[in-house]
């Protein structure tokens, strides 16, 4: 093992993460209340738990695509929930559509909650989804009440800032440094659009998805941005497109039948691997280690 090269770009990986990330890594401790799993056929071990408390699962959550010549299909599904949980989409405008997040909330209020409390009773979800767009969106009548009038009508950035007393003459509605997205702590006042967003009452707001989930019960994070080597399921994905390559013509037709093989060939035990590698990248990314001993230390 000593003698395995280091990825040319694996420090860069693991340096790629700054301090607010690494807290964010706080949202994702919950091992104490989980269980491991270890050796070579990934032996489950129980979480010790106080009478209070109950077992958490971690439910990752992702999209892939397996593309034909002319078509592809989008697919969504946790290896831990039955496939019946799936749901496949055929996207474009002249096909299915796009996924968007009602879809992804009808997906886990109506299919991914339901079965998961059926086969694991007395225990809370963690769902864990990446950063993108549609797992943000907030409700229609959200927090942003605040920002129209009696007719419902928007009240503009300069009218909520004035009845906050935050306006102050000359401020501009966006800034370049705002619009692209370079992050300074110490940055509070440059803009209309990022004082509204540090007021405690918008910080607060939950998206849509977190509420739904929260409101059943179960728990929800988001990982930190471009760091998917903390979601198990993309190695999940990499796996099942590994079959599909080698029994897949690609041919639409093709494709509709070996997908749904490709997503049931990877067994358990590694699906477990794949889980407990992405734990120990979260493990380095806590404790700051880096080079050959980082390297080591998430290897299967």
């Amino acid at each position: 093992m000593n003698n395995k090269p280091i990825p040319d770009d694996f420090e860069d990986v693991l340096d790629d993460m700054d301090e607010e990330e690494r807290n964010q890594l706080d949202d994702l401790s919950y091992e104490k209340y989980m269980v491991k799993y270890e050796g070579k056929t990934m032996e489950r071990i129980p979480p010790i738990l106080e009478s209070d408390d109950k077992e958490i699962i971690l439910v990752t959550h992702d999209e892939c695509i397996f593309y034909s010549n002319d078509g592809k299909r989008d697919h969504q599904e946790n290896p831990f929930i039955p496939k019946e949980a799936c749901v496949y989409l055929q996207p474009g405008k002249d096909r299915e559509g796009y996924w968007t997040s009602e879809h992804l909330i009808n997906q886990i209020k109506t299919k991914a909650i339901p079965i998961f409390e059926t086969l694991f009773p007395n225990c809370i979800a963690l769902f864990a989804f990446d950063n993108s767009s549609n797992h943000a969106a907030f409700k229609p009548d959200a927090l942003y009440q605040s920002m129209v009038n009696e007719n419902g009508e928007p009240k503009g950035m300069k009218q909520v800032l004035i009845e906050r007393g935050l306006w102050k003459n000359g401020l501009n509605a966006d800034c370049q440094l705002c619009k692209d997205k370079v992050d300074d702590v110490t940055r509070i006042d440059c803009c209309a659009r990022r004082i509204i967003s540090l007021q405690p009452d918008f910080l607060a707001q939950k998206s849509a998805l977190e509420e739904a989930i929260l409101e059943a019960g179960h728990l929800c994070i988001f990982y930190p941005k471009f760091h998917c080597e903390l979601n198990f399921i993309e190695r999940y994905w990499g796996a099942a497109k590994r079959y599909a390559r080698e029994n897949c013509d690609y041919s639409w037709s093709s494709l509709q039948r070996v997908v749904p093989v490709a997503l049931e060939s990877v067994d358990t035990i590694m699906i477990r691997k794949f889980a407990r590698k992405a734990w120990r990248y979260m493990d380095l990314y806590r404790n700051g280690i880096t080079g050959y001993p980082g390297f080591v230390g998430v290897m299967i």
